[in-house]
Formats: C-alpha cells, sequence, structure tokens
C-alpha cells in the first residue's frame, strides 16, 4: 500500500509545528501585547505620550512638561516591588502554559519524525501528534484566557505607577491588546492545520487500500 501520502502529511506537520513556535517566540520576544496612550490632566503636554509592554519588559513615554522621557521597565522587577499592572498569578500562570504548550509542540514534532522515518506496513494512527498538539492548544488557550482576564481586571484602568498617576498621567480607556497578543493567538489557530493535514493522509490511507483490494480481486 502507497503511505507516502501518510508520510508527506507527518513532514508538513512538522512545518507547521515550526510557524507555531516562531509565532510564539515572535510573541513573547516583543513588547506589543499592551499598547496606550498616556494624558496628563495638570500638565499641558506638547506630545502624547503613549506606552507598551510585553510580557517581561516595556516602554512608558511621558512628558512631564518638560520634554519627552522614555522610560523603560522590567515587569518582573515591578511584579517583585509589587507595583506591576500584572497579577503575580496571571503572569505567571501565563508564561507557565505558554511555556508547557511550546513543550508539547515539540513533543508533536519528534512524534512525527517518528512516525515520519518509520517504514510502513499499515495505516498509524497518530495518537501520539494529536494528544500532544491537543495538549499544546489547551495550555496555548488557557495562557490566552488568563493574560486577557488579567488585561480586563487590571490593565484596563491603569499601567502607571503610583507616582506616575499622583503626577496626573491616566491611561484610563485608552489601552488595548497589541500585535504580539495576536501572534500568539494566531499560533493557536495554527495549530488547527496538523489535524487536516492527518486526516487527509488517513484518507489517502483508506482510498488507496481500497484500490489495491480492487485490484487483488
Amino acid at each position: 500500500m502507497n503511505f507516502l501520502c501518510q508520510r508527506l502529511s507527518f513532514y508538513a506537520s512538522i512545518i507547521v509545528y515550526g510557524i507555531s513556535i516562531s509565532l510564539i517566540a515572535g510573541a513573547l520576544i516583543t513588547q506589543q501585547w499592551i499598547q496606550g496612550k498616556v494624558v496628563n490632566s495638570k500638565v499641558i503636554a506638547m506630545v502624547e505620550g503613549k506606552m507598551h509592554a510585553g510580557l517581561f519588559s516595556g516602554v512608558r513615554v511621558l512628558d512631564w512638561g518638560l520634554g519627552v522621557r522614555t522610560i523603560p521597565f522590567s515587569v518582573l522587577s515591578e511584579l517583585e516591588e509589587h507595583t506591576s499592572f500584572f497579577g503575580r498569578g496571571y503572569w505567571f500562570g501565563t508564561v507557565s502554559f505558554t511555556a508547557f504548550g511550546m513543550l508539547f509542540i515539540l513533543l508533536a514534532m519528534i512524534f512525527c519524525l517518528i512516525y515520519g522515518m518509520k517504514r510502513q506496513k499499515e495505516y498509524i494512527t497518530p495518537y501520539g501528534i494529536m494528544g500532544c498538539t491537543a495538549l499544546a492548544m489547551v495550555f496555548l488557550i488557557g495562557a490566552a484566557l488568563l493574560f486577557y482576564v488579567n488585561f480586563s481586571q487590571y490593565m484596563i484602568d491603569t499601567v502607571l505607577l503610583d507616582s506616575q498617576i499622583d503626577a496626573g498621567f491616566s491611561t484610563k480607556d485608552k489601552i488595548w491588546v497589541g500585535y504580539s497578543f495576536q501572534l500568539f493567538i494566531a499560533s493557536i489557530v495554527v495549530l488547527l492545520l496538523p489535524f487536516i493535514l492527518l486526516f487527509l493522509g488517513r484518507v489517502n490511507c483508506f482510498i488507496s487500500q481500497r484500490v489495491m483490494e480492487k485490484t487483488e480481486k
């Protein structure tokens, strides 16, 4: 029986997993999970303030009336100082779930390599690949939900330090999710493709088997 299509589906799935990993990595290293504008009710600013941040670092651009100041900050440092707009539990859960999701994607890639290099005499039901992919999606969806709940509860009101708020700065209702979060969501959607590829591989094997049965008769 010709199992070439199924083997190709394994190798194609490896490419898809690589794309998903790349999207997650891009989301993690960029500082655009949240973006926003900063206004000041006490100072007539020449330039509108802004801020953007990722899971690990960010930047606040503020005009104190004497010129613009760009203030980089570390999310980890602010978490330790209890001044962060991230909830500690939400942040830890988001990062941990993301790490587990990436781990299961890597395991799925390993299973694809093993199945792809194996000499097939019958159809292989890729339970390992599908199971790892499903678990990766569960963890990544969990991470996205934790981040969005954190965004709704903590960030929507302010992402500034107390000293900055006391100085008249505000971000209330001026914060939105950025493209880094969208990259993260895209990495989850991409993981649907291996299920489709594996299904097509199975259909091809089924058709090939029927053709061979008719030929033998």
